[in-house]
């Protein structure tokens, strides 16, 4: 994949991945982790939602 990426596909890509890691998850969603997404849609900028993304991965990741 040489071509740039667009920040549609980007977007789809971190979805697309993110819905993967929740499939594999063992554990279930909360209620309260579903209203705070449903705010966040109209309520939080696009540049904190990466930034909310970014902090989320890092927790994944840091176990």
């Amino acid at each position: 994949m040489n071509e740039k990426l667009n920040e549609a596909e980007r977007a789809w890509m971190i979805y697309q991945l993110g819905y993967q890691l929740w499939q594999d998850a063992e554990e279930s969603v909360s209620d309260g982790v579903e209203n705070v997404i449903q705010q966040a849609q109209s309520q939080v900028s696009n540049i904190d939602k990466l930034g909310l993304i970014q902090a989320l991965v890092e927790q994944i990741k840091g176990g």
